[in-house]
């Protein structure tokens, strides 16, 4: 799966994230496990979509199937938080390692001052070990959003 390619994501996008956000797999390993409603999901994808905050990363494989997306959301100057998801009949084929890759290399070049920051429930291992191979660097296991979780963080120059 090394011939993936992004763009960002458009509103007319959001019946594919919809599909995602709730997705069994996605729901289990969010830090909110409800389902998503159409209407709560439309509002928040349209009040995001356009907004400098946050940079939505929608990738796809060179036979135009989508195959997974990254969302990385600045919080301030110096940090940003990153979400991950992989369609699930791409998944265990190396997708999500690939998409986190090429979208951290290219959200760094283009803010090289902010940290990106992953929580990922300490359950998780899966994207535990994603997350390592990205080579992003383990910093502490806190309590976040109520559960305990690993926190990674991304530097530009590494």
């Amino acid at each position: 799966m090394n011939h993936l390619r992004f763009r960002k994501a458009l509103k007319s996008d959001s019946e594919l994230y919809f599909k995602w956000v709730n997705d069994p797999l996605v729901r289990e390993q969010s830090y909110n496990s409800n389902t998503v409603s159409w209407d709560e999901h439309q509002a928040w994808f349209f009040e995001k979509i356009n907004h400098a905050d946050w940079h939505f990363y929608l990738f796809e494989n060179l036979e135009n199937e989508y195959v997974g997306q990254v969302r990385i959301q600045t919080i301030d100057l110096s940090n940003a938080v990153i979400g991950v998801s992989v369609d699930a009949f791409y998944r265990g084929m190396g997708c999500g390692l690939n998409i986190l890759q090429l979208a951290t290399f290219d959200f760094l070049n283009s803010y090289p001052n902010i940290l990106i920051n992953a929580y990922i429930k300490q359950e998780n291992l899966a994207s535990k070990t994603m997350f390592e191979k990205a080579g992003f660097d383990f910093k502490e296991l806190v309590v976040y959003q109520n559960f305990k979780s690993y926190h990674y963080i991304k530097y530009a120059d590494r």
